[in-house]
């Protein structure tokens, strides 16, 4: 075996340790656990990308928030902070407020951004009207008569949230922070 084939073959090994050792840190825990009861099929949480698992027990979420699988799809991926990573948004529910929002977690800084589920912000704490969601890649917005010109450019991929019927706006990363561009009213 040549030089070259032996440490391919080593590198392989190392990644696949650490991959096991990285599986081993959030298995079992938090919003991945992988026990549940045996009469019940398998939670759909358990779609969560590995890398979500292994954040969200790091930054031990599951003591504040339990995912909500109520919203279909309860998780949407794309790369919201325009770095070329794909990141996820999560619905949850504040365990002790029960109102239920949104978390962001962007996959290359590892960074998280609550949004309702009992944080007051610009769209409330409670976020349980919205009955539709999903993925707005990144393109140019149309002008909305609700918000002043010019429709902000996206760095990366927004998610779009609506009230059937009602109201529907734009959740968009402005290289700060989540920003809201109203659609409809």
């Amino acid at each position: 075996m040549s030089i070259a084939a032996r440490i391919s073959v080593i590198a392989m090994c190392v990644v696949s340790s650490i991959a096991s050792a990285q599986d081993e840190a959030w298995r079992g825990k938090g919003w991945c656990r992988i026990d549940y009861p045996p009469d019940q099929g398998p939670p759909p949480r358990l779609n969560l990308p590995r890398w979500v698992c292994g954040l969200t027990n790091e930054k031990q979420l599951d003591a504040t928030y339990a995912v909500y699988e109520g919203m279909n799809p309860f998780f949407v991926s794309g790369d919201f902070d325009g770095d070329g990573k794909t990141d996820v948004a999560v619905w949850v529910m504040n365990k002790r407020t029960k109102e239920l929002g949104v978390i962001i977690l962007h996959r290359g800084s590892r960074a998280m951004f609550v949004l309702g589920a009992g944080n007051r912000g610009e769209r409330g704490s409670d976020w349980r009207n919205r009955d539709q969601w999903t993925l707005y890649p990144k393109a140019p917005l149309a002008r909305s008569s609700h918000e002043p010109p010019p429709p902000p450019r996206l760095k990366g991929d927004a998610l779009w949230f609506s009230k059937s019927e009602s109201l529907s706006y734009f959740v968009y990363w402005d290289g700060q922070g989540y920003k809201y561009y109203q659609e409809t009213d």
